[in-house]
This record gives structure tokens, sequence and C-alpha cells, in this order.
């Protein structure tokens, strides 16, 4: 059973979209998930959680929403709560910061005694500096910054999705209008906001969709390579990758146009559904 913690902007006026472009391919692949709990981050907590619910309710899910964290160490709130008691979760997709994740650490770390993986997006395995901007700014990682270290601390199995490798996977209006089905007209008409922003403010024509990454390895792993690592945390929220015992996976390569190419097809097969 699978549990995604995310700060879905994509609905909202604010905030980046790539959230629900990898709730979008969860839902398509049809896989079990238990529920979808709402964070502070990209937008705010009641803007995500009214956000997930829009998009899922475009499709055939029963899947559960959790209303989280509205600040960093809000760890007294219903997706923590419901996350420490609910029964063998064996994956977490984390897309945005861990408060969520830490409150059910607290409340009952014994909770997650069947979780194999959790998949964080988030760290750098590859960096210029040890500063902002010399690498990427961890947003996920330092926006609540104690959650994070409880994370890091525990025993669960961190799989990381590190920024310089999803900013590799860029896509284009042209991309995306092109996408079938109901998921696939929906992302198209509530990204078009983020794409005015990067011609805008950046002068680009692609965006990063940053957490599709996560949610495609979740699904299609195959398609990943992935290395076994060590690290440490360091107080502004970097991971040091190389130092320390903390053991981590890290995704350290993978075709773009493959992973773009399978969310494609997942979301036309969505389409071929619909239809029938």
């Amino acid at each position: 059973m699978l549990y995604i913690d995310t700060d879905n902007g994509l609905g909202s006026h604010r905030g980046d979209v790539d959230d629900a472009f990898a709730i979008a391919a969860v839902l398509s692949k049809r896989l079990p998930v238990l529920a979808i709990g709402s964070v502070f981050g990209n937008t705010a907590e009641k803007n995500a959680f009214a956000n997930n619910r829009a998009l899922v309710n475009l499709g055939p899910s029963q899947t559960l929403f959790w209303s989280g964290a509205t600040r960093k160490r809000d760890w007294q709130n219903e997706a923590s709560e419901k996350l420490a008691l609910a029964p063998k979760v064996s994956q977490i997709l984390a897309l945005g910061p861990l408060t969520n994740l830490a409150g059910a650490l607290l409340k009952n770390a014994k909770a997650f005694s069947h979780t194999r993986e959790v998949i964080v997006v988030g760290s750098n395995f590859t960096s210029m500096g040890p500063l902002p901007p010399l690498w990427p700014f961890e947003f996920n990682l330092t926006l609540d910054r104690v959650s994070t270290k409880i994370v890091f601390d525990s025993t669960l199995p961190l799989t990381l999705i590190p920024l310089d490798q999803a900013y590799r996977l860029q896509i284009n209006r042209v991309q995306v209008d092109a996408l079938e089905s109901r998921f696939g007209i929906y992302l198209a008409k509530n990204s078009r906001r983020w794409f005015d922003r990067a011609s805008r403010l950046k002068f680009k024509k692609t965006i990063p969709i940053w957490d599709l990454v996560a949610a495609m390895y979740l699904i299609y792993p195959e398609l990943f390579r992935v290395s076994e690592t060590v690290g440490r945390l360091s107080p502004l929220g970097k991971i040091q990758f190389g130092q320390g015992s903390r053991r981590l996976r890290v995704i350290t390569d993978f075709s773009t146009d493959q992973v773009w190419d399978a969310f494609r097809a997942l979301i036309s097969s969505d389409a071929s559904s619909e239809k029938n």
C-alpha cells in the first residue's frame, strides 16, 4: 500500500505544478493508494488539500485525503496521526517538506516496520558549491529542517531523488498539451501559468517536472540507475554524500526521453480506458 505526501500547487494561483504530474502517473497506473496527505510548501496546506481532491476526483480512485501540516514543526495534524496508525504502508512518496512524516515518526515509529522504501525529492548528488545559489535550493529539506533531521535520523529506508537529477526532466508546453485523458487535459490547462512564469522570469520555454521523476521511479524502477551510499545531514539541510554512516539509495541517472515517453503512455492508456 502506498502513501503520498504532497504540497501540490497545481490548481492554485502560485506554486510549482510538478506534484500533480507525479500523482497523475500513480493514479493512471492504478496503484493502490491508501491516502494522499497535504502539506504546506509550494502552496498553503488547505490549497494542496483542495488541489489533491480536484485531481483525484477526475478518475475512479477511492483514495482518502488527509489534511497535514500548515507550517514547520506542525506535528499535530490529521496526516501525521493517521499515518502513525496506518497498517502496513509499504512505500511512501514524499514530494514536499517532511513535516507530516516526522510527526508520524514521533507518534509511533513502530508503525513503519512494514515500510520498505521512502522516496524523497531532495538533495544534490553533484554540486558546484556548498551554498545557494551554487547548488540548487533545497526547498523540501530546508523548509522544515527539524522535521528533515527527524526523518534522516530514523531507520526508514530512504531513496533520494536529487534535484540535479530531477531538474533534467524538462518539458515544453507542446508536450503537455499533447497529453490525452482527463488527467492530461487537466494538467495542460493548469500548468499554463507555470510555463508563462518560466518564459517571463527565466526566458525559458521548458519547465522541470521534478516530482514526476520520483513517481516514475516508483512505477518503473528499471528505468533508473541507483547507487548505494552513505550521507550526513548538515545544519543547513544539505546532505553530504560519502560522509557519515546513514545508509541511502540515490538516483544517479536515467533517460529523460524514456521517462517522459513512459509517462505519456500511462496517460494515454488511461485515456483508452475512458473511451471503453
